[in-house]
């Protein structure tokens, strides 16, 4: 649980600042993948520990992103090409067939914290402008891309949220309920 939320929102847009600098590019090869992953996956953990700890309201919490999903190919439910980054994603998902979708905050930094596979799009600019991820909770149903800009659009909605209420009370199950507005 964490007891104040502007340290870590302060520290989040510290993150926020190194990958729109790394996202835009050139692409360092040997290290794009320590210099981005770093700061894309401790952004990650700051976003879920702020969710968890009800920092965040309910409304940003809720949102939904868009994404784009890729079905895996059948026979493919292995996942030592994911785990280990080896081999060819194309033989893995059906990159030709994108599936429009959507997921909020909490999916999408469960979906980076727990990557099997992650990988980066880069454009002909030799910029970020895309992270492939599958899952190692998911990893049999789909390929994910988030785009950089959803990405950083969600940690600028995380970053600007403040709680101002917080109603604590029971549901019709008697569980314990938490609005944050």
């Amino acid at each position: 649980m964490l007891r104040q939320s502007h340290p870590w929102k302060r520290e989040l847009r510290r993150l926020r600042t190194q990958l729109v600098k790394l996202a835009s590019g050139p692409v360092d090869e040997d290290m794009a993948d320590y210099k981005f992953e770093r700061p894309l996956q401790y952004s990650a953990i700051v976003v879920r520990k702020l969710i968890e700890s009800w920092k965040v309201t309910d409304a940003t919490r809720m949102r939904r992103y868009r994404v784009t999903t890729y079905p895996t190919r059948p026979g493919r439910s292995d996942t030592l090409m994911r785990l280990s980054m080896a081999g060819d994603i194309d033989e893995e998902f059906y990159l030709d067939r994108p599936e429009r979708g959507s997921m909020d905050a909490w999916d999408i930094v469960c979906e980076l914290l727990h990557s099997g596979f992650i990988n980066w799009e880069v454009n002909r600019r030799q910029q970020i402008s895309g992270i492939y991820v599958a899952s190692i909770r998911n990893h049999k149903a789909r390929l994910v891309r988030i785009s950089t800009k959803v990405y950083l659009d969600l940690l600028d909605r995380i970053i600007s949220d403040h709680v101002e209420r917080k109603r604590v009370g029971f549901d019709d199950q008697r569980r314990l309920k938490v609005k944050l507005a």
